[in-house]
């Protein structure tokens, strides 16, 4: 890992908890070999807006794909740095530091076809242990 990549990371958080109680999509994403999980800023976010905002955010640069539901350009899945592990939708309950995953093909991203990657979960939760994380 170079000096940049690991100072890119020093002062992000593993998760972005949102603050408000409600059903949120998801990214899974592995940044320099470092497990992060992202979840939308609003309720109608989209996966690709969720990537796009946390690619930016973080500062990696990353390639686009045409999207197989409306042909316009998303990013890419996988870039020099990063790799998305999974996406799908989570209701996140703040005041009790809990979060419910769904795991069922609803909350899979038709743009990406990705679901929820419970190994890639799992090693977040030991980042993160004063938060309960439950698949349904």
């Amino acid at each position: 890992m170079t000096p940049s990549s690991i100072d890119r990371l020093v002062d992000i958080p593993v998760v972005n908890f949102p603050a408000v109680y409600g059903g949120y999509k998801f990214v899974q994403l592995e940044v320099d070999g470092h497990p992060l999980l992202r979840f939308a800023e609003t309720d109608r976010q989209s996966h690709q807006s969720v990537l796009r905002s946390a690619l930016e955010h973080l500062g990696i640069s990353y390639g686009t794909q045409p999207s197989p539901l409306s042909g316009m350009m998303i990013p890419a899945p996988d870039g020099d740095n990063y790799h998305v592990a999974g996406m799908g939708i989570g209701v996140v309950f703040p005041d009790e530091k809990r979060v419910l995953f769904d795991s069922s093909a609803v909350s899979k991203s038709l743009e990406y076809q990705l679901s929820l990657d419970a190994e890639h979960l799992n090693r977040i939760q030991l980042s993160v242990p004063n938060w309960t994380f439950k698949t349904f």
